[in-house]
């Protein structure tokens, strides 16, 4: 079994993980990644081809990266041009995305080809802060602080900029997180 950390000092170790062990002896760190210019802020484990394990890391620097577990090197990076807070690899979809997102922006992400393939801001009207971020088929879910944003993937058509909400789902008072 295999565990990923990233902290502040903008390093991602890996740690192998004996099952059913109990012993601080038996979590040894097996490797440290290094690349990021910023602290990681968050990782996402995906399944690459023939099932091996691949970890998307993200970054305040405004990176995200793919990093190849097998050989503990960067795949890629793309720059977002944005503090990485949040990553989250949609499924159900066909085709492979990425949603990353910080400050009031998320994007869309292209794993395969390693590549933006939209941009979005939430800051349309009364500041919305970003909170949390979530996806169910093309649906994004986007938690603010004036409700609930449901936007769908197949409407994004690659633009950039304020696209329309498919739903406003309010009821919570405060951040929905």
């Amino acid at each position: 079994m295999l565990a990923a950390t990233g902290a502040d000092d903008r390093s991602i170790r890996l740690w192998g993980l004996s099952p059913l062990v109990h012993q601080s002896s038996q979590r040894t760190q097996i490797a440290v990644l290094h690349g990021h210019g910023g602290p990681v802020t968050c990782l996402e484990v995906m399944k690459g081809e023939g099932g091996a394990s691949r970890l998307l890391s993200g970054s305040t620097d405004g990176k995200v990266k793919l990093w190849d577990l097998a050989s503990a090197s960067c795949a890629w990076t793309l720059k977002c041009s944005m503090p990485i807070e949040r990553l989250k690899i949609t499924t159900g979809t066909e085709q492979e995305y990425l949603l990353a997102a910080g400050n009031s922006i998320w994007k869309l992400l292209d794993v395969r080809n390693a590549r933006a393939a939209h941009a979005l801001s939430i800051e349309q009207s009364g500041g919305r802060d970003l909170h949390c971020l979530s996806q169910c088929g093309y649906d994004v879910v986007v938690g603010t602080n004036i409700g609930t944003l449901v936007y769908d993937l197949r409407l994004l058509g690659g633009q950039s900029g304020n696209a329309p909400h498919r739903l406003l789902l309010q009821g919570h008072v405060g951040p929905v997180s």
